[in-house]
């Protein structure tokens, strides 16, 4: 019944692009293998005390009333409570990693502000539409169109918004440097709309940003990132340098006139790349991407924003305008996922830990009840019989951690490739989990060894 209620959880939280989130569903197989699995451990676990019953002798069963259990019933119990805390600090040190590679990837600077800000993604006809210049002069209007809805702040477009598929880059040639033999050095391209770059809440580093004046037939002018500014051109100011820059069927000298803070285009996760911005105007294709920025929520926008597109061309299919913040969303959903996924894990190993370690010492009180009762009788004090029962159990959680400090390191390491902005030997995650695994062992044993420090040693002692 919880499998079955589960399913619609599953689903709310699977990133919408998991091609596997349609096929969630319960898998009747699956259910058998784990009711069998499930059975057949209750069988075995259960059954094993009952064959040891099966050729008891009465001596030494009354020497291990005494004792609480012979010396290999007790190492038994004992290493299976080992083994719990080693499992619970391999899945909680993975899941510490995760969370805080996920909050490193959460507070990682984008580059720009996606908040209040609709993208809409356009394509225009090429039969409508069969020149550049008619395109470039429907998305100057649409712009205009955009401007006027009341509750926009401001509005641009660009060929390649970020954290979208698909890039283009150009190759490009300083000015009076001789060619380079093989591939020419290449920035990734974005054509953008004057306003572009506040609009999407990028930092202009120096220069300046484009104007109505960068149109067609103006002198080529192209913004870089300051990834391209470092990467070409080291220790010294690209500003007013100019550099043969490719394009669609053409190179044409362009010079340099502002450079912005560079944005991670590919996600937090990815580095930032070498990029140039020139004008959409000077380089005019068929499709843009608008970025519109609302005063408020930006999702009232998209009914006013909708009608503005039919306005200016009914003929076109309406697209659906969907928030930035959605794609900076997305782009960190399955680290979000597999955080989950290890979190609940590594909760429900520490559960298992916690009834374990419960159920031992509950079971070696009551089973030593009469040696506490002699303990006490000749003198020890109910606080030595806590620390006597505390030190058990520290013994064992600390032989558990260790046991489990091979284990946790090598799944840290198979997760390397996921964590951001931390090593997988991480001490402090891996120091922190321990110390939380040796909390939850001395909470678990408190009630049990309370219980012992309160025996009676006259009742104790009457016990057979």
């Amino acid at each position: 019944m919880v499998a079955a209620s589960s399913i619609g959880v599953l689903r709310a939280v699977m990133p919408a692009r998991v091609a596997q989130v349609t096929t969630i569903a319960l898998d009747w197989r699956v259910v058998a293998f784990t009711a069998v699995a499930a059975i057949a451990t209750g069988l075995v676990f259960g059954a094993a005390p009952a064959w040891r019953l099966a050729d008891l002798e009465l001596a030494s069963a009354l020497r291990e009333t005494f004792k609480g259990g012979s010396k290999r019933d007790v190492r038994f119990r004992n290493s299976l409570v080992v083994v719990q805390f080693a499992l619970a600090l391999v899945l909680l040190n993975a899941a510490g990693l995760l969370t805080r590679s996920f909050l490193n990837l959460s507070r990682t600077d984008l580059g720009f502000d996606p908040d209040r800000v609709l993208a809409i993604d356009l394509q225009l006809p090429r039969g409508r539409y069969a020149s550049p210049g008619e395109s470039q002069r429907f998305f100057d209007g649409l712009i205009e169109r955009f401007a006027a809805v009341p509750g926009v702040a401001s509005v641009a477009a660009t060929s390649i918004a970020p954290l979208s598929n698909g890039d283009v880059n150009f190759g490009f040639q300083k000015e009076g440097e001789e060619p380079r033999q093989g591939s020419p050095p290449t920035l990734w391209a974005r054509r953008v709309t004057p306003g572009y770059f506040a609009t999407i809440g990028m930092t202009l580093r120096g220069g300046r940003a484009f104007s109505a004046d960068d149109r067609a037939g103006a002198p080529r002018v192209a913004v870089i990132n300051e990834a391209a500014a470092r990467t070409y051109w080291p220790g010294e100011s690209p500003l007013d340098k100019t550099i043969m820059l490719e394009g669609p069927g053409s190179t044409e000298p362009t010079r340099i006139v502002g450079i912005v803070a560079s944005v991670r285009h590919d996600g937090p996760r990815q580095p930032v790349k070498p990029e140039v911005y020139v004008p959409a105007a000077q380089r005019p294709g068929r499709s843009l991407t608008f970025v519109v920025r609302g005063r408020g929520n930006p999702t009232a926008l998209v009914g006013s924003l909708r009608s503005a597109i039919r306005e200016a061309d009914a003929t076109l299919p309406i697209p659906n305008p969907a928030p930035l913040a959605t794609r900076v969303d997305d782009s960190v959903a399955l680290p979000r996922l597999f955080m989950g996924i290890l979190s609940a894990f590594g909760l429900a190993a520490l559960a298992l830990a916690s009834v374990g370690i419960y159920g031992l010492v509950r079971y070696s009180v009551e089973t030593r009840t009469r040696e506490f009762g002699i303990r006490l009788a000749i003198g020890a004090s109910p606080s030595g019989i806590l620390t006597l029962v505390t030190r058990e159990v520290m013994v064992l959680a600390a032989l558990g951690v260790l046991a489990g400090i091979g284990g946790a390191l090598a799944v840290a390491r198979m997760l390397g490739t996921m964590l951001v902005g931390l090593s997988a030997n991480n001490p402090w995650t891996l120091a922190a989990t321990a110390a939380t695994l040796v909390l939850v062992g001395t909470a678990a044993m408190l009630v049990p060894a309370r219980a012992a420090m309160r025996t009676d040693p006259s009742v104790a002692l009457r016990q057979s």
